[in-house]
This record gives structure tokens, C-alpha cells and sequence, in this order.
């Protein structure tokens, strides 16, 4: 059961840490104080210390998780099985607070991340209580005992909105180009890819190996991006531009071929800006040398 809340009022953003005691205490309180020290502008709602005597506990703990900016929920082996004593699973019992929070969370749009403890799997929709089953959508972060820094790390990046600083023209080289001439570069390749034709396909990558892909299907090009090889924080970001911006759809979540697809119309010129825009928002920059191209059919 999550104890996580705080009456005190302040403007600042919240981080609401969801848990069931009975499965992963221990790692809730940890995963607690590490973002304390690494989020220092975002309170961390964790512990019942906070609460004042007499108040309503329940009140006090559906109010903390509407005004939090960000709700973790932690899930280990235990999270989705555990059981009332009568044998009922806590998930499907309607005044289980930790089900209680994240339908809160669902409804106030807070940012929702699911944290799987080491090789703990996401819980698919259909293990999932119907009130609470859009979590099985969310991007779930794996949270390792072997690799827990690092890991808290990327979380904690992802909460505060710290990103790798993009390199400036100065510290580029001779050899950098403006973005204008990228386009440039990137229309003649897109217009090659249109002369191969159906079952043709482009991949574009840069000096430090990342890369998009393109695939010619008629009279549409569709964006393929994998997921496998992107951090938490560029899936995220990846799936708020091809999913959200783009119309695209997340193919295979959860599995390590997952991938990001979204169909355009065969126009070079936005091609060549959607290429731009898939590095400056996931990779976080924009290539300042010419993209490697490999044109090639199925």
C-alpha cells in the first residue's frame, strides 16, 4: 500500500511514490531519497510523516496524487498478485489504495510511470482491473538492483527535463552544416527513395550511429524507429512526436522488437524536416554533418 503524501501547500512540482508495502517497501524508500537529492526542485511524497494528526487519511492521499506532477508506480513480483486474507486479490478489491491512486493519477493527467523492479514484466491490460488498465499503455522504466544509479539517473533526468546540451556551431568543426543544407542533402536522398519505389528502404544515420529508417509502400513513406536502442527518456520523447504529433502507433510495446511507425505521403521536403525534427526530439540534436544513407529494396 503506497503511504506517500504530504498537506503541505506549495507550488512546487510533486513526484507521488506509489507502492504496496507487502512487495517492494524497501525499494520505494530507496528509490524515494535517491530523487530527493537528485530532483532538488520537485518534492518527493513518500513517507506518512507528513500527515497531521486527525486528518482523513484517504482525503490526504487522493489529494496529494491530483496535485502531483509525476506518479511512480512501483511494481515488483509480488505487486500484481498479492491478496486480501479472504483470498480476493487486493487489484480488484475497490478500496485498494494502491489501485485507488492510480486511478487518480489517470484522471488528474499526471505524468504516469510504471517502475518494474529488476525482471519484474509489465502487467498486460487484461491482468489489470478495466478502471486502471490504460497504465498497460504507459512506458514502464526498469528499476535494477545491479544497475539502480544509473537507472534512478535516467528517471530523474526525465523529471527535471535535463538533457545532454546540444553541441554549439563553434565546437562542431570545419566540416558542420546548417540545418537549411541538411535539408538540401536529405530532399535528394528522400527523392531517390521515391524513384526505387514500393519495397524500397532508406536508413539514415549519423557519425554516432543513430539512425531512422523509412519504408517505401506506394504512394506513402512510412517512418519505422526501434525502440531497443533508445533510453527511456527518447522512447518517451519518441512516442510524443510520432504518436502524439504524427498520428503514428506504437507496434509490439513492451517486447524488445517494439518499434514507432507512422505513414506519410511520398513528399521529400516534410521527409526531410521529419527526419530533423525524429533527431533534434529524440536524439537531441540535429545532425551537423550529412547523414549516411543506405538505400536498399526488401
Amino acid at each position: 500500500m503506497s503511504q506517500g503524501f504530504s498537506l503541505t501547500s506549495t507550488s512546487s512540482p510533486s513526484v507521488f511514490v506509489s507502492y504496496r508495502r507487502s512487495d517492494s517497501a524497501p525499494w520505494a524508500g530507496r528509490l524515494a531519497d535517491a530523487l530527493e537529492a537528485l530532483c532538488a526542485d520537485h518534492r518527493v511524497i513518500f513517507d506518512v510523516a507528513s500527515l497531521e494528526p486527525g486528518a482523513d487519511f484517504t482525503k490526504a492521499l487522493l489529494a496529494s496524487v491530483e496535485s502531483a506532477s509525476f506518479v511512480l508506480v512501483i511494481i515488483g513480483r509480488g505487486w500484481l498478485t498479492a491478496a486480501l486474507p479472504s483470498g480476493v486479490r487486493r487489484l480488484d478489491h475497490e478500496g485498494d489504495l494502491v489501485r485507488t491512486e492510480i486511478e487518480t493519477a489517470l484522471r488528474s493527467g499526471a505524468q504516469l510511470i510504471p517502475v518494474l523492479l529488476d525482471d519484474t514484466p509489465m502487467p498486460s491490460a487484461s491482468d489489470l482491473p478495466p478502471s486502471i488498465r490504460p497504465m498497460a499503455a504507459r512506458n514502464a522504466l526498469q528499476l535494477r538492483h545491479s544497475s539502480f544509479r544509473s537507472d534512478v539517473k535516467v528517471l530523474a533526468d526525465f523529471i527535471t527535463g535535463r538533457k545532454q546540451p546540444n553541441k554549439t556551431a563553434e565546437t562542431q568543426g570545419p566540416s558542420s552544416m546548417t540545418e537549411a543544407e541538411l535539408v538540401t542533402t536529405l530532399i535528394a536522398t528522400f527523392q531517390e527513395l521515391s524513384k526505387r519505389g514500393p519495397d524500397s528502404f532508406l536508413i539514415l544515420e549519423d557519425d554516432q550511429g543513430r539512425f531512422v529508417q523509412f519504408v517505401h509502400e506506394g504512394n506513402s513513406v512510412t517512418l519505422d524507429l526501434p525502440l531497443q536502442n533508445l533510453s527511456y527518456l527518447q522512447a518517451l520523447n519518441a512516442e510524443a512526436l510520432i504518436v502524439n504529433q504524427y498520428g503514428g502507433s506504437l507496434e509490439g510495446r513492451g517486447l524488445p522488437g517494439a518499434l514507432l511507425l507512422a505513414p506519410f505521403d511520398d513528399d521529400p521536403v516534410h521527409l526531410s524536416h521529419v527526419t530533423i525534427e525524429v533527431f533534434r526530439s529524440v536524439h537531441g540534436a540535429v545532425p551537423s554533418r550529412p547523414l549516411r544513407p543506405t538505400l536498399s529494396q526488401f
